[in-house]
């Protein structure tokens, strides 16, 4: 083979700008198409792993909207807030005492990313429920939520498993469910200590 056809079946060659001998100008690798589409599809593999595991991990970030979305909160504004359904819940304490609590809903992922961003107050027993389609370890930061707040992370049972009391406003330190959660009800600080809920209640 002449000395043309080696450098024609060579990925690497000097950089336009390198002096004599200089280094790499590209990444070596095979040129046999086969081997670089298999050596794309373990990269590919290897990403798609990597991804996956740090979701779960990082679990969904919600504010009082899911800190997932940190991006996206710095684009959110109080005129562009979807609507919410409301709908009627209760806390159940383990003596047998009944709460009843108004709760908006936040289901999409536009909606759970507003949460109760630009909300100025809220009365007793008045909330947000984050409802998500499977247990999800999920996040929570106070990024442009005005009003201090008390989270109540719930499992698949129903049974609160933790609560966050006082939340503070603006506040983007993440506030994790440490386990996979369905439900996570918002209301304003101070309710978990005037309802006297605590982890082990229940919401019906």
């Amino acid at each position: 083979m002449n000395d043309a056809k080696k450098e024609e079946g060579s990925c690497c060659k000097p950089s336009a700008g390198s002096p004599s001998g200089g280094g790499c100008g590209c990444c070596c690798g095979s040129a046999d198409p086969k081997v670089r589409n298999a050596m794309r599809l373990i990269m590919l593999a290897v990403v798609v792993a990597v991804f996956g595991f740090l979701a779960w991990q990082g679990g969904v970030f919600a504010p009082s909207a899911p800190v997932s979305m940190q991006e996206e909160g710095s684009r959110l504004d109080k005129a562009n807030a979807p609507a919410f359904a409301s709908e009627t819940r209760e806390f159940v304490r383990k003596d047998g005492r009944l709460f009843p609590l108004t709760l908006q809903v936040a289901v999409t992922g536009e909606q759970q990313a507003y949460g109760l961003m630009f909300r100025e107050n809220l009365a007793e027993n008045e909330g947000m429920i984050f409802t998500y389609k499977n247990p999800t370890p999920v996040q929570f930061w106070m990024k442009n939520t005005v009003i201090p707040l008390d989270m109540f992370f719930i499992g698949e049972d129903g049974k609160i498993v933790k609560i966050v009391k006082g939340a503070k406003p603006n506040d983007l330190t993440p506030v994790p469910s440490d386990v996979p959660v369905k439900n996570v009800v918002e209301l304003k600080a101070g309710e978990a200590d005037r309802m006297g809920i605590q982890v082990g209640d229940r919401l019906q």
